[in-house]
């Protein structure tokens, strides 16, 4: 037995350095499957592709709209258009309308896309 000594030894430790990447990876997997348990529980998903897209170009969307409608609002709040060009004013106030409304939809869109994990 004296020749299969340093062998049992070198045995004893490659078995620990197992027993320890066994463990390693019983907790990442009990952790994983922790997480994706929770996640069918609350029912959330993933974005689709073209989801992530549309939420990843809302915040410039949503920056270029405001931009507009505090252009078009300092021109209508100088008040000379409406006098000097009052179907200039008409489309001003118009498409200051429009804005606002796209501006309410694309921050609803945004809510609702930010709700789910990416």
């Amino acid at each position: 037995f004296a020749g299969l000594a340093p062998r049992l030894d070198q045995f004893d430790h490659l078995q620990s350095k197992l027993l320890w990447v066994r463990l390693v990876l019983l907790s990442h997997f009990g952790l994983l499957l922790s997480y994706r348990q929770s996640v069918r529980e609350i029912g959330v998903t993933s974005l689709s592709f073209k989801d992530q897209r549309e939420l990843d170009g809302l915040p410039a969307k949503i920056e270029s709209l405001e931009s507009e409608q505090s252009l078009l609002r300092a021109e209508l709040a100088q008040g000379a258009v409406f006098a000097q060009d009052p179907d200039r004013a008409s489309t001003l106030l118009k498409r200051d309308a429009d804005i606002e409304s796209a501006l309410i939809l694309a921050l609803e869109r945004w809510e609702q896309l930010g709700t789910a994990p990416a």
